[in-house]
């Protein structure tokens, strides 16, 4: 699968968003289109839904992935302030803009003020 061949735009490619667009167009849904991202988006409907009958060459089964740590996670360590950032982040997108459960209460501000330096440089 290379590309939606210019569907349901001349630019739309597959993409993150492929997925729920996919799930509004199989389903026929009526309800407008989450973002304008997923409206543009390439969707899956073709593929998934030309097939006869079901693949033989996936596995049944997957291996065991290997662990990413050799002991459990401590969970009494100090969050990074990386880890408190995303905290302060994720409070606000909630609606809890009052979060004094962390020190730092400009993490939301300097996360926007290096979104826009980065969107500004290329970063």
């Amino acid at each position: 699968v290379h590309g939606p061949n210019g569907s349901p735009y001349p630019t739309s490619e597959f993409e993150h968003s492929s997925i729920p667009a996919t799930v509004k167009r199989v389903f026929n849904l009526t309800s407008p289109f989450l973002t304008k991202r997923d409206e543009w988006a390439g969707t899956f409907e073709n593929i998934v839904l030309t097939r006869t009958q079901p693949r033989t060459d996936c596995p049944e089964k997957l291996p065991t992935p290997v662990k990413i740590r050799k002991s459990e996670a401590n969970e009494n360590a100090k969050l990074s302030e990386f880890q408190q950032e995303l905290m302060q982040l994720a409070a606000v997108l909630k609606g809890d803009h009052v979060f004094t459960s962390y020190p730092d209460k400009d993490a939301v501000k300097r996360f926007f003020l290096g979104w826009n330096f980065c969107e500004k440089n290329g970063c």
